[in-house]
């Protein structure tokens, strides 16, 4: 008789960030508060068919669903706002990327870049940190590996509105 092996499984749980705590509340608990959340979870998420492959040969088939890229770059501009990881700031320029490349098939998901939609909530939010983010750029106070910082500063300007000036620069 062969014993079954036991995966251990860690899960964070995640809830939209609702006022100003990093914590938030619900039924006598503590839940990280994740910006951006909101937005993600209001949007239809993108299936993902996902064939993995353990470590023991196992082999797993799920579906996944995930932000699309709009969502995905609100909620990684506002993590990098919070916490000015490298890997946030690679993330969002991946991000800019794809959206670069394949914005025409986002029909009109995409609204980082419209003055009415950008210019409030999370959207908002994610347009001041995407054009902080480019200003630490343009003066060399940051660097992201693998991403010359030239084109991840046109990227953001050219897909975000700019909000400080009131228009897309």
């Amino acid at each position: 008789m062969r014993s079954k092996r036991v995966i251990d499984l860690t899960v964070d749980i995640l809830v939209p960030k609702t006022g100003p705590d990093k914590i938030a509340v619900l039924g006598g608990r503590g839940f990280d508060a994740a910006p951006g959340l909101s937005l993600a979870l209001s949007r239809r998420a993108v299936e993902v068919d996902v064939d993995a492959q353990l470590q023991d040969g196992r082999k797993l088939r799920f579906t996944v669903p995930i932000p699309d890229v709009e969502a995905a770059l609100v909620l990684k501009a506002l993590a990098w706002q919070s916490r000015l990881a490298l890997k946030d700031a690679s993330d969002i320029a991946t991000l800019l990327e794809i959206a670069n490349v394949h914005r025409d098939a986002f029909d009109s998901r995409w609204m980082l870049d419209d003055p009415l939609r950008a210019a409030r909530g999370e959207r908002l939010d994610a347009a001041r940190a995407l054009h902080q983010l480019a200003d630490r750029l343009d003066r060399g106070v940051v660097a992201v590996p693998q991403q010359p910082s030239p084109r991840l500063i046109a990227l953001i300007r050219r897909h975000v509105y700019a909000p400080s000036a009131g228009r897309r620069l």
